[in-house]
């Protein structure tokens, strides 16, 4: 392991490299790392949630358009359901961002 000098007036006393990159740490910024984790997944949580919704939204729809003997309905529903399709992929994707931003957004030091 490196050894660093530590600047003290009028002494050379030598200490480990984690010692010091651990005294530079606070129990701030733990705190900051301890919320954005949980943040993280609280925006993960929130998209599983939303897509659950929808896709049982989805299935419950599904369902109905087997149910019935009208062409213009199965065709909507099918049309409800590509849209629904195309929001539950929308709102993964910004869960997703939305997570890994959550670990750029350090506080600055």
């Amino acid at each position: 392991m490196a050894r660093k000098k530590a600047k003290v007036r009028g002494a050379g006393v030598e200490i480990d490299e984690a010692d010091v990159q651990t005294a530079e740490r606070s129990f701030m910024d733990d705190a900051a790392d301890d919320d954005r984790a949980r943040t993280k997944g609280q925006h993960v949580d929130d998209g599983l949630k939303a897509a659950k919704e929808m896709v049982q939204r989805m299935k419950s729809g599904i369902a109905y358009a087997g149910a019935v003997h009208d062409l213009d309905v199965k065709l909507t529903v099918l049309n409800e359901i590509a849209d629904t399709a195309a929001a539950i992929t929308d709102d993964a994707r910004r869960a997703i961002r939305n997570a890994r931003a959550e670990t750029r957004n350090g506080q600055p030091v």
